[in-house]
């Protein structure tokens, strides 16, 4: 069966999006300069601003996936019963 081969791949992806979501979220702090901040001393950004739109990018493309992979594995279990 097609679902079962797949449900392992959505459950471990949908883990590791989970564990990236929150240690981003966290990592943000109250007023969101914690983890920006590192971000920026990596001096791989020119300035705070693209540094700010990274971290932007990557937090809202990881909860997309989180809600992507989410959806896909309840449709998996669905599925499977």
């Amino acid at each position: 069966m097609m679902t079962a081969a797949w449900s392992p791949v959505i459950l471990t992806g949908r883990m590791i999006i989970s564990i990236g979501v929150i240690f981003i979220v966290v990592n943000q702090g109250p007023q969101g300069e914690g983890l920006l901040q590192s971000v920026y001393e990596t001096r791989f950004f020119t300035t705070f601003r693209d540094a700010q739109y990274f971290l932007r990018i990557v937090t809202w493309s990881s909860l997309f996936l989180f809600m992507i992979f989410q959806a896909l594995s309840t449709i998996m279990i669905g599925m499977a019963f």
